[in-house]
């Protein structure tokens, strides 16, 4: 019988994919926001200039960084085998970061329909 791996404390962890499948998940995510802000950006830039190249590559940026945390956080959790530390502040930024964007390609939209 496969009991699993044990963690620094002695505690045995059922090692399954949760952590592989929310890492992957997050790349994805992280991806498509990439894409949409870099197609965005090419597709707008006739009407709105270089705000246009900055918001998408903030875009860009924040898609680096979700796929940077989640990344760490994996790695930490498959050499650890518990969950990572979770830091607030860089949680709290990339939420901020998202919510940002988010509000500017609603300006955006209302913007070039309006």
């Amino acid at each position: 019988m496969n009991e699993g791996r044990r963690d620094r404390r002695g505690v045995v962890r059922d090692r399954g994919l949760q952590a592989e499948r929310t890492t992957l998940a997050w790349s994805r995510t992280a991806l498509a926001l990439a894409g949409t802000c870099l197609i965005a950006a090419r597709g707008l830039i006739v009407h709105f200039g270089a705000w246009t190249v900055a918001a998408g590559s903030a875009g860009g940026l924040v898609a680096g960084m979700a796929i940077l945390a989640a990344h760490r956080r994996y790695r930490h959790w498959a050499r650890d085998g518990e969950r990572p530390y979770r830091a607030a502040v860089p949680n709290a930024a990339l939420a901020v970061a998202t919510v940002g964007l988010g509000l500017a390609g609603l300006a955006v939209a209302v913007a070039a329909l309006g």
